[in-house]
């Protein structure tokens, strides 16, 4: 038997649309082995029109390469929207567990630094947080999954006692879903769930302020367009998050299946504030070789200015 040593280098390039967007390019490199101890890298660059993604990993296993290891995260976010500009480098370093039962945990500590305006705000920030968090993922099929689930509950914590700029606690939880009967019915849900806790809202940047509406969240929406408003009708984002779908898909015929869903959220400033905004509409899947396309067409039950909204997109639900 003789052994062959995997490619040093793993480069890939892709290419999608969502209406959320606009058109869109990834560019990922990968050494899948740095040097003796195992470590690995990967570094991703998305583009699209209102925001530019660099982000990269560099991996260090530990006893257990498969399971537990030492993880040092970085990025770059450059975005330039309707109501917001924002430029926020992140650095995260910390150590992750893969258990058995699929569940991933992963302890860190974060640095971001952020110069940005969103609607009247305008500041730079550094925000110094530990955080945690739980994930797991499972599908069966991958491609487009019959059955299947994700959960991700992340939390962290600043404090300007150990040099972050502002106090704050940030929860976000997202639950999705995806059953089965027989093989032409399938039905999808899906919830989130987020809060922000801070004693000066307004330096907060960007991304840690909830948003809702687009083709993941509140469809019949355009993308982050549903969020509290300042005194001159932009949207600053939210302290509060609530959103929510069901979806049932039948079976055309092979692979296009038909679609009719439900959904309901919003952002808001704390939970005394809540006002569910809602949609409903109907939309087509068609299961193609680069992946699963959707196309919906959403009624908004509450904007008197649009009777109804397309949705696109390609790619996996989760």
């Amino acid at each position: 038997m003789s052994l062959i040593p995997a490619d040093r280098h793993k480069f890939e390039t892709g290419i999608g649309y969502a209406t959320d967007v606009g058109p869109r390019l990834q560019f990922s490199w990968e050494m899948p082995w740095v040097n003796r101890y195992g470590h690995s890298m990967t570094n991703s660059l998305f583009l699209s029109s209102p925001e530019q993604t660099f982000e990269g990993e560099y991996r260090m296993p530990l006893a257990d390469p498969l399971k537990d290891s030492y993880v040092l995260e970085y990025g770059v976010a450059i975005v330039d929207d309707d109501d917001e500009t924002s430029n926020e480098t992140t650095v995260r370093f910390g150590r992750e567990w893969k258990f058995d039962n699929g569940w991933q945990q992963k302890i860190y500590l974060g640095a971001s630094y952020d110069d940005f305006t969103i609607a009247s705000d305008t500041g730079q920030v550094f925000l110094l947080y530990p955080g945690v968090s739980w994930t797991r993922t499972r599908t069966r099929p991958k491609a487009f999954p019959m059955w299947g689930d994700r959960q991700k509950l992340t939390v962290e914590y600043g404090n300007q006692i150990w040099g972050s700029d502002e106090n704050f606690v940030w929860t976000q939880f997202d639950t999705n879903w995806i059953r089965s009967i027989g093989n032409n019915h399938r039905f999808v849900a899906r919830a989130g769930i987020g809060n922000l806790d801070t004693d000066n809202f307004h330096g907060m940047p960007n991304s840690k302020r909830f948003y809702a509406g687009g083709d993941s969240s509140v469809r019949g929406y355009s993308y982050e367009s549903l969020s509290p408003e300042d005194d001159d009708g932009d949207d600053e984002g939210g302290s509060s998050l609530l959103t929510s779908s069901l979806e049932y898909d039948y079976r055309l015929t092979g692979d296009w299946w038909g679609a009719a869903f439900y959904d309901a959220g919003n952002a808001f400033d704390g939970w005394d504030a809540l006002e569910l905004k809602t949609a409903a509409g109907m939309g087509i899947r068609w299961i193609s070789p680069v992946g699963p396309i959707r196309l919906d067409i959403a009624h908004p039950f509450d904007d008197d200015d649009n009777d109804y909204r397309i949705h696109f997109s390609i790619g996996p639900e989760f």
